[in-house]
């Protein structure tokens, strides 16, 4: 009996972590933003990376503003990344997250750059 009661609690805790792990997932969506800086850095390994910043359309009580966003390359994408400059436009795949009340966005995939 304690052998299936010490079961019936295992199976409970990972249906919890996986609901809880689920909850959180965002789908991954398509910008198409105007880049304000892109900057290509090494992290402590010496991998690069690249950040770019970009304009994200908000509005908060009728009133539309812009914000700026971080949306930050790696692996693959950092060479498909490099070449943008600021100024120019992007249509990205990317996944969104949110840290203390912040946006970023780790990009998946370039479609395009104008």
């Amino acid at each position: 009996m304690k052998r299936f009661a010490s079961i019936v609690v295992i199976i409970a805790m990972f249906a919890i972590l996986f609901a809880v792990g689920t909850v959180n997932a965002a789908p991954d969506r398509i910008i198409d933003s105007k880049v304000q800086t892109a900057t290509v850095a090494k992290d402590k390994t010496g991998a690069e990376y690249v950040r770019l910043i970009v304009e994200d359309k908000r509005s908060l009580n009728g009133l539309e503003y812009t914000a700026s966003v971080p949306a930050m390359c790696f692996g693959t994408v950092v060479d498909q990344a490099k070449p943008i400059r600021a100024g120019q436009t992007a249509k990205l795949v990317v996944s969104e997250s949110e840290f203390q009340g912040k946006k970023s966005y780790t990009v998946l995939h370039i479609v395009e750059v104008k």
